[in-house]
This record gives structure tokens, sequence and C-alpha cells, in this order.
């Protein structure tokens, strides 16, 4: 009977005294992705508006949260009227600015919050615009709650009465425009109605109009975040209600728009309404030329690897594009209940 040498055999009590236990493995891994896992919007940013002095509170203010590394907006909201607010909150570094009508905007960097957290009282000063000196008599009041709406009588606020109605949507509760003129409410997209009839106007069609409408032949804009379904979709909306019915209104414009491309955008709108019809007309034409050159070198070998030769080569190459917009809205009102609509839209290119 043969014997192995026992220095021939694998000692497998010596291997597995020196493998760690497969729970240590999991309790390591656990701990490792709770450690490196963000956490999402685990908790929200809170906070009341006070007057700095008087103590009372502050209503209808625009709150807005900004990322930190580029100040983009990420989303806002408004104060009720005891000026309480709420924001989920990111957990990238944030920033939140604060601005109400006649006080100083305010920005309180709020880090990178994880979990809820409550800002307390913020006190806001009061602003240049606040006029002290003279007094004003008002039947009602700049803001108010009207059921599903949010009442900015703008009629009442005399600091945007010599601008137009960018200015006075930007007081307006929980709506932003950004610098290229685009309306969002709390970061939203939103439909424009005027005087309580779609405005059947977008893009620069709309941000034409918003600036050459007057603040002062605006009496109220009305905010609805949740409208009924008289509004149509049911998505957000703004109407903005002038002081005075036109019977006719007959508006034309053109401009030309340009970036550093570069690109020129040439346009042209005509709107006319009356008590029952209603036509808008928009035209716009972009065009570039774009010039190309390539250079390139390279060698050529045989089969034994033996350089044949070297050469270069270059080219230039152009091309161009010319696109056309032009959008057209026909609308008559029978009644309060029926209209009839007529909407096309074209783009060649």
């Amino acid at each position: 009977m043969k014997t192995a040498h026992p220095s021939n055999q694998p000692s497998l009590q010596i291997n597995r005294r020196h493998r760690p236990p497969f729970i240590l493995f999991a309790l390591a891994a656990m701990l490792l992705a709770f450690t490196l896992s963000p956490a999402y919007g685990q908790g929200t940013i809170s906070g009341r508006l006070q007057h700095e002095e008087k103590a009372e509170p502050i209503a209808y203010a625009n709150i807005a949260l900004l990322r930190a590394a580029d100040s983009l907006f990420v989303r806002g909201t408004t104060s009720d009227p005891q000026g309480r607010f709420s924001l989920k909150a990111d957990s990238v570094a944030a920033v939140i600015r604060i601005s109400a009508v006649g006080y100083e905007t305010l920005f309180i960097p709020v880090g990178q919050p994880q979990a809820d957290t409550s800002l307390g009282a913020i006190h806001l000063k009061e602003g240049a615009m606040m006029l002290e000196a003279v007094e004003v008599s008002a039947a009602k009041p700049m803001y108010a709650v009207d059921g599903e709406k949010k009442l900015y009588n703008v009629s009442e606020d005399p600091s945007v009465q010599a601008g137009t109605a960018q200015d006075a949507l930007q007081n307006a509760p929980g709506v932003q425009i950004d610098a290229e003129g685009n309306i969002t409410l709390n970061g939203q997209g939103v439909s424009v109605w005027i005087n309580d009839r779609p405005s059947h106007m977008g893009g620069e069609a709309l941000r034409q109009y918003i600036k050459q409408l007057p603040a002062s032949a605006i009496s109220t804009i009305e905010v609805m975040k949740h409208p009924s379904a008289k509004y149509g979709s049911g998505g957000p909306v703004i109407n903005i209600k002038t002081g005075t019915t036109m019977l006719r209104n007959s508006y034309f414009s053109f401009g030309l728009n340009g970036s550093s491309e570069p690109s020129l955008v040439p346009y042209t709108q005509y709107i006319y309404a009356n008590d029952k019809l209603h036509m808008s007309a928009y035209l716009s034409y972009s065009g570039r030329r774009n010039k190309s050159t390539s250079h390139g070198e390279g060698e050529l070998y045989d089969s034994d690897s033996l350089l044949i030769r070297q050469y270069t080569s270059s080219g230039e190459g152009e091309s161009s594009y010319h696109n056309l917009n032009f959008n057209f809205d026909l609308s008559y009102e029978f009644d309060s209940m029926n209209t009839l609509s007529f909407d096309f839209y074209t783009y060649p290119s």
C-alpha cells in the first residue's frame, strides 16, 4: 500500500484560514455604496419671509432655487399669504434667490442639503423703489388670490408704469423670464392669454409682443398654475388683462436678430383683431454659410516596410442652409362658447 508524502498534499485548512469571510465583503460593499451614493431629493428647504422692521409676512414673493456653480434656475415657488414657502432640495450646492416688489433681492447659499432644512424667519429690506414720500390710495391690493388665480394688479404698482409688459410679468407671482425672453411659471412653460382669449402667439412673435405692450395698458395679470378646463389643456396659464376694451387692434413689427456664429434672422409680424375676428401672421428667414479647410500628411510603404513616398493633402469645402418660418392663425368667435380656428405652420429649408 502506497502512501503519498505529506508535503505533496495541499493544506486546505491553511487556505481557508487566510480567506476573508463572505460577510466582511458584503458589509464592506454596503458601506462603500452608502458612502459614495448621492442623496437626491431627500428633503425640502423652507422658510418664512418677514419685513425687516415690522415683522409682517411678505406674501407672493418669488423664491428661486439656483445651482451655485453657474446660477442655473432649477425650480421656483412663491410665498403664501403668511410668508411661508417650501422647495424640494437637491444634492448639488445651491443658492436661494428671493425677490419681491419693493424689497431688495436676497441670495442665501444653502450648500448641499441632504435632509429637511429650515431657514427660519428671513427678513427682507425695503428697496429703493419704496415711495415713502408719496401716499398712494388704492381700492384693491397689489396682490390677491381669487380661487385658482393669483392676481397681480399692475395698475396699482407705480414702479412698472413706465415699462413694458415684460417688466410687469417679472413681478407676477412665480413668473420667470430668462435672457432670451422665454416665459415660465415655476420652471414650467406657459400659455399666454390676452383678455381671456388665447394669444395664438409663440416664440419670437410672443416675445416681441410682450416687449412692445406698455405696462400702463395692463390692469391685471392672472397667474394660474392649475387652470380649469375653460383654459384648454390644463397647463399653466398667464392671462394678461388690459385696462380698456379695444374694438379693433392692428399691430405690425419687424426686426433683425443676430448671433456670433455669425447669423442674421430678419422677421416681420402682423396682428389684426376686433371683437370677433383675430388674425396673426409671422414670417422669418435664417441663413448661414460655412467654409472649412482640411490638411493631411501621410507615408506609403511597400510589403517590405520600405518607404516609397511621402504625400500631403489639403482641401476646402463650403456649405450653406436657408430656413423659412411662416406661421398663420385665424379665428372667429361666434359667441362665448363657440369659436372656429385655423392654424397653419410651415418650415421649408
